[in-house]
C-alpha cells in the first residue's frame, strides 16, 4: 500500500469520478448558454442581412413570366394541357405552372382591367386580393 492514499477495503485507492464530456459540470451550464446566445445572434443577424437586402433590392415589378398566366386566368386559353407543357425559358414547369394558376383562381385574383391593346403594348391589371394592383405590360413588336 501507497502512504497518503485513501484506499477502499479491496486495497485499490479510491476513483475520481468521471466527468463526461470535456468540461466539468459547474462549467458546462455556462458553455451551453454561451452557445445557444451565439447562435441565436447569428440567426439574428442573417436574417436581418436577408430582410435588408429584399428591402433594399426587391421589386414589386412582375416579370415577363407573369404573362403566361393571363390567357388561363380569363379563360381564353383552349388547349390547357397544351399550355401546362409549354416551354417557358428552356424549361418545362406545369406542376408549378398548374399550382399558381389554381391559387390564383380560388384567392379570387381577377382582372380589373383585362388585356387591352394599346399604342405599342399591351396592358392589364389583375387584382390580388391582398390589396395590390399588379399592372402587367407588354411591349408589341409589330412589323411595319
Amino acid at each position: 500500500m501507497v502512504s497518503g492514499s485513501n484506499p477502499t477495503a479491496n486495497g485499490y485507492p479510491k476513483r475520481k469520478p468521471v466527468i463526461h464530456g470535456l468540461y466539468s459540470s459547474s462549467v458546462k451550464p455556462r458553455l451551453d448558454n454561451l452557445v445557444l446566445v451565439s447562435v441565436l445572434t447569428l440567426w439574428a443577424g442573417m436574417t436581418s442581412v436577408v430582410l435588408g437586402c429584399i428591402a433594399i433590392y426587391g421589386r414589386n415589378v412582375p416579370l415577363a413570366e407573369d404573362w403566361i398566366m393571363v390567357s388561363p386566368l380569363v379563360g381564353q386559353e383552349t388547349d390547357l394541357l397544351k399550355w401546362l407543357w409549354a416551354q417557358n425559358n428552356e424549361h418545362r414547369l406545369p406542376l408549378q405552372k398548374a399550382v399558381y394558376l389554381g391559387l390564383l383562381k380560388a384567392s379570387g385574383g381577377d382582372f380589373t382591367m383585362p388585356p387591352t391593346d394599346v399604342t405599342g403594348s399591351i396592358i392589364a391589371r389583375l387584382n390580388d386580393t391582398c390589396g395590390n394592383l399588379i399592372q402587367l405590360t407588354q411591349l408589341s413588336w409589330r412589323q411595319a
